[in-house]
């Protein structure tokens, strides 16, 4: 093995290797319109501090789903996470959740993980555990 060009990204490829290995679950991710695809995945946690109207700080801290750019292929397709598309991932109880990718406090629904651009951080919300998503009223 020769030395890598750049060893940041050698690093950071050798990493990312390591996670997906010992540290991904299966989930399933649908676009709505375009299908879905079985891949595994890293869960994270954003944490944000919101202010409500009477000046009250609040910490609330996000799901995240950390994904492959190269995994989210539906039906032949490069995907790019938006906002309404669906992860599934069923826990180590056989109990099925349902998280809405969704933009977060003013962010986007996701971004690049890495410097690299090999994985996204998609943030998402947990919206039950039994399908299908009903919204309440």
């Amino acid at each position: 093995m020769g030395i890598p060009a750049d060893m940041m990204q050698w690093a950071s490829a050798w990493h990312h290797d390591l996670a997906d290995a010992y540290l991904t679950q299966l989930v399933t991710y649908r676009g709505p319109g375009v299908g879905e695809v079985e891949l595994k995945a890293r869960f994270g946690a954003t944490r944000n501090q919101v202010e409500n109207a009477q000046g009250v700080h609040f910490d609330i801290t996000t799901r995240d789903f950390l994904i492959k750019v190269h995994d989210l292929v539906i039906d032949g397709n490069l995907h790019s996470p938006d906002p309404g598309d669906e992860i599934f991932w069923t826990d180590a109880h056989g109990e099925k959740h349902l998280w809405d990718v969704t933009n977060q406090f003013g962010e986007a629904c996701c971004r690049e993980h890495d410097r690299y651009g090999t994985t996204w951080r998609i943030h998402a919300e947990h919206c039950s555990n039994v399908f299908p998503c009903v919204p309440v009223v």
